[in-house]
């Protein structure tokens, strides 16, 4: 298999109108925050990758702090799913990013060598995908209710598995807690609406379900790079 490799960065709340690519393409978003649209579907993505077959019509909507990717374009049409949370596929494309950007004889064969690895990985994780069907129904549970007051026992009753076995599979595949996953949302969903208006900081803490302003700031950098404060003035400029 071919595999061309490249970087991109895509601007703050851009959006990607509905299209189509010659191959098949995979995206591993490093950083920030982008969200894959199908027909009839959507899938919300922080940290993990998009996979889109060739000739397939999709769009794009990049979250409030923009997103950095890798990604690679394919000449052969693997089975995988659309979104993919894998903390090896991230840590592979992280290697993959320092890669591209070395000078050396051997730059070509190790950013060979790491796109066939991060092949391998899409596959090998749409199969524990279709093994553990029930952890697609958690990450849609995530992404419709994440402003509500869930409980691990919430979750497990829509997966249809023990709480126990939530917590160690989801952290097994997507490299966090549900707790971390849940507050990542409600930190992307602040940050669009710090970027929006002029409503009270404290208030948005509030509603994203944070009632210690100091541990909203702190998650709020940790996931953004960047204070609650110094983000809006970045958008208010």
């Amino acid at each position: 298999m071919s595999i061309a490799v490249r970087r991109q960065t895509l601007a703050p709340q851009a959006v990607l109108p509905p299209h189509t690519h010659a191959a098949p393409m995979l995206a591993v978003v490093l950083r920030g925050a982008a969200e894959l649209r199908l027909p009839g579907r959507a899938f919300g993505l922080g940290a993990g990758a998009l996979y889109t077959r060739s000739e397939e019509r999709h769009a794009l909507r990049v979250g409030p702090v923009g997103a950095e990717l890798v990604v690679l374009d394919l000449d052969a049409e693997p089975q995988a799913a659309p979104v993919l949370r894998s903390p090896r596929l991230s840590a592979i494309a992280r290697r993959l990013e320092g890669a591209l950007r070395a000078h050396d004889a051997l730059r070509a064969l190790s950013v060979e060598g790491l796109a066939q690895e991060a092949v391998a990985e899409i596959v090998a994780a749409g199969t524990v995908s279709r093994t553990a069907a029930w952890l697609r129904r958690v990450d849609e549970l995530l992404d419709a209710r994440f402003l509500e007051p869930l409980r691990l026992e919430d979750v497990a009753r829509v997966a249809g598995v023990h709480p126990m076995q939530v917590a160690r599979t989801f952290r097994a595949a997507h490299g966090e807690s549900v707790a971390a996953s849940l507050r990542r949302r409600r930190v992307l969903w602040a940050a669009e609406r710090i970027a929006a208006g002029r409503e009270p900081l404290s208030a948005i803490a509030l509603e994203a379900g944070f009632c210690d302003q100091a541990h909203f700031c702190r998650i709020f950098r940790k996931v953004t790079g960047r204070t609650p404060g110094s983000f809006r003035r970045r958008f208010q400029l």
